[in-house]
């Protein structure tokens, strides 16, 4: 019997998704975790044949362990099932090597639609997504339909979010296992990308782009 992995730390949220696959997928045995720290050590001992993937865990984003991922497990069949903006992580876990991306928002119908290509082996791509990159090829721009956020990378990316929750710089240093000064230059760089000048104005633009 193949596996499917689930990794959320919402119990609501695996609550619900067992049930769509155990409803309409009864081939396949589904087990849960709630961490990376969890995924990897399921990982380890138990090789799924696929994962559906939450990107902001407990213990950090998920986007950071993918690439380590698909080192280690290349065979496995991966799907973002996030609440996180399409717009700016769509793109970079398909380029990963994400089969597809998920948004939570979506209607139960659509999730159907999405597991049924997923586990069919083939990639899934949301009708907006779709748009997005053909606008993307179109107007030739580096970014998805001109979100400043995404040209930002994976690290900054992920100071964006602590910093959006309040977090102080000595305690995101250590939650990245990076240095305190690093942090500080994160920040400077990231604002100076986003053209804004405080947390303030990250916050307001962060709430434009419907970041989270």
């Amino acid at each position: 019997m193949k596996k499917i992995l689930i990794c959320d730390d919402h119990t609501i949220i695996i609550r619900g998704l067992k049930f769509i696959l155990n409803t309409h997928f009864q081939e396949y045995k589904v087990d849960e975790v709630h961490s990376i720290k969890e995924t990897m050590a399921y990982l380890k001992k138990s090789k799924p044949d696929f994962a559906i993937f939450d990107l902001q865990l407990s213990d950090g984003n998920m986007i950071e362990a993918l690439p380590n991922i698909f080192l280690l497990y290349p065979k496995l069949g991966v799907l973002i099932f996030s609440m996180t903006s399409e717009e700016i992580y769509a793109k970079r876990v398909l380029q990963q090597g994400a089969k597809g991306f998920l948004n939570k928002d979506a209607e139960e119908e659509e999730v159907l639609r999405a597991l049924k290509i997923f586990l069919g082996g083939e990639n899934y791509i949301s009708q907006r997504l779709n748009n997005l990159l053909i606008n993307n090829i179109r107007n030739n721009s580096s970014s998805l339909g001109g979100n400043p956020f995404a040209n930002l990378s994976n690290r900054e990316i992920e100071v964006v979010q602590h910093l959006l929750s309040g977090k102080p710089i000595k305690l995101i240093a250590e939650q990245m296992n990076l240095h305190a000064n690093s942090i500080v230059t994160y920040k400077g760089r990231l604002f100076s990308k986003l053209g804004i000048k405080n947390l303030v104005d990250l916050a307001s633009l962060a709430k434009v782009y419907d970041f989270v």
